[in-house]
């Protein structure tokens, strides 16, 4: 071995010595960053407002139990205006012989309610509301329940509904394109911000809730926005 070839073996020693190897460096990781932790404020139901029952639309989000200040407020203004909450099938066939319930059919509907018969207020909503959807391209609006009576309120239902009045829909929100949940969504805000209908988000099952006065109450004095519930109102 020559001397020049030593010496290059002894350089290369020296440089393999002073850098440690690929193959055994740990890389330095950087600390992960603490996830922000979101603070929900739970919203508390506002008091009913006897003093003023022509505000009973309250425009809260009840993030669990259902927007029971709402239900509280229909059920009130419900015995307010005298309507009789159906308890037998008598009542019921008696309503619809007096005219105070009317059947709710339409060209833009699609009837899926046992009892298809609501108050006509609610009725005439509910045509205006089918023939917007409709001429939004989404089709015919679909309406799981209407007029039920007081004993075949769901489980998870509150005890303040307004369905055994006739004043109350499911409209369906599941199983249809999301621009079409959005349209009914920001149609029911707005008209609720007038004081014309109540509504509630409801995903036991996923339903839009609509509760329509006899006449309009005259402009909401919260924040418009559909409710959300969990309930069954």
């Amino acid at each position: 071995m020559t001397k020049q070839l030593f010496n290059g073996l002894l350089v290369l020693a020296a440089l393999l010595v002073s850098f440690p190897s690929f193959a055994n460096s740990v890389p330095t990781v950087p600390p992960a960053e603490s996830l922000a932790v979101v603070s929900v404020p739970v919203v508390q139901p506002l008091p009913v407002d006897e003093s003023a029952p022509e505000f009973w639309l309250t425009g809260r989000v009840s993030l669990v139990g259902g927007e029971v200040s709402s239900s509280q407020q229909q059920h009130r203004y419900a015995l307010l205006e005298n309507l009789p909450f159906m308890t037998s099938e008598a009542e019921y066939q008696s309503s619809i012989a007096s005219g105070r319930l009317v059947r709710l059919e339409g060209p833009y509907l699609e009837m899926h309610a046992r009892r298809p018969y609501v108050l006509p207020s609610t009725a005439a909503f509910v045509l205006e509301l089918s023939r917007g959807y409709f001429e939004f391209g989404c089709g015919r609006l679909v309406v799981k329940d209407a007029a039920r009576l007081v004993s075949e309120q769901p489980s998870n239902g509150s005890t303040f509904s307004v369905h055994p009045a006739g004043m109350a829909v499911d409209v369906r929100t599941k199983y249809i394109r999301p621009e079409c949940a959005d349209w009914l969504r920001a149609y029911i805000s707005e008209k609720e911000a007038e004081g014309k209908v109540d509504g509630t988000q409801e995903w036991r099952p996923e339903h839009l809730h609509v509760v329509v006065p006899l006449q309009p109450r005259g402009p909401s004095r919260l924040l418009a926005t559909t409710t959300t519930s969990v309930g069954a109102p």
